[in-house]
């Protein structure tokens, strides 16, 4: 039977990398199991740099010592799925699905949800077949029909589920070359979707504990595109201060509140409360199961011949 030095949740800890590495040269032991959760721990919401060490110290590991195997975690998947579990970083929600795409082709089988070494089964407890189930989108996907641009035709938006960090999805109706072109999928939070009628912008949002709020401006441009306002980010740390934000997800800068609340203003100008139009979840009429059979696109053809 072969050596292997097993390591368990990880949870933001970079240096659990060092570590291993100085015990697998003292012992010359060549691969090392981990067992998932490399993500996401208590009040680390905020710190980005956190979750980039750690997941560039995965990838430098695996790099070093290319037996090595790697679990999926529930708070690893959870970023695939956009699922909020305990500690989930809205911030670092974009950064952590790019390096979880890059684990993916760089480890290809090397990150699985399970492996068998020795006749011996390393997993990440928890992940069943159950809990699997449980994130299927099966069943919680609704849609309805907005007036986004400033045409006639409406527009399709559906909302896949409705966890903290789950945004809705639009397909525009492009007449001229009878086409559906298909843009984002993280519009909004809870699946809940704001929008300024007609005026090709939405109103994004993601809002969470701690005070946390999380703001910008998408600006539907004439080929699709969306043109993104900065992101405004208010939050709360553990003393109740709070902190305001601006810039891009994983390039910001913190910023006095008055200067927050004129940048804020100057995104926003030209549009009005009056005019933002919320669309729940609870107020979208489609049902589910009929929109998981059935291609988004082909939906909303279907509906616009009616």
């Amino acid at each position: 039977m072969s050596e292997s030095l097993v390591v368990p949740d990880l949870h933001l800890k970079p240096w659990i990398f060092t570590r291993a590495d100085e015990i697998m040269q003292q012992e010359g032991v060549s691969r090392a199991i981990f067992l998932g959760d490399l993500q996401d721990d208590w009040d680390e919401q905020n710190n980005i740099e956190l979750y980039y060490e750690t997941n560039s110290k995965l990838l430098e590991f695996s790099e070093k010592y290319p037996q090595s195997l790697f679990c999926y975690g529930n708070h690893d998947i959870s970023y695939w799925y956009r699922r909020e579990e305990s500690g989930y970083s809205f911030r670092a929600e974009s950064m952590v699905q790019s390096f979880l795409m890059e684990m993916r082709k760089t480890l290809k089988g090397r990150l699985a949800f399970c492996h068998m070494v020795d006749q011996v089964i390393f997993s990440h407890a928890g992940i069943t077949k159950e809990f699997v189930e449980e994130y299927d989108i099966s069943g919680n996907i609704r849609y309805s029909f907005a007036y986004i641009d400033d045409d006639d035709i409406p527009e399709l938006v559906f909302s896949i589920w409705e966890s903290h960090a789950a945004g809705a999805s639009i397909c525009f109706y492009e007449p001229s070359t009878e086409k559906v072109i298909k843009i984002g999928e993280d519009f909004g939070d809870y699946g809940d979707f704001d929008y300024y009628e007609r005026k090709n912008t939405i109103f994004n949002y993601r809002y969470g504990n701690g005070g946390f709020s999380h703001i910008c401006f998408c600006h539907i441009e004439k080929d699709y595109s969306v043109a993104r306002s900065s992101w405004f980010t208010m939050w709360t740390d553990a003393e109740e201060k709070t902190h305001y934000d601006i810039g891009d997800l994983d390039d910001f800068v913190e910023v006095s509140e008055d200067e927050y609340e004129k940048e804020y203003s100057t995104a926003e100008q030209g549009f009005t409360d009056e005019e933002l139009v919320s669309l729940s979840r609870n107020d979208m009429s489609g049902d589910y199961k009929l929109l998981y059979s059935q291609d988004a696109v082909q939906l909303l053809l279907d509906t616009l011949k009616k």
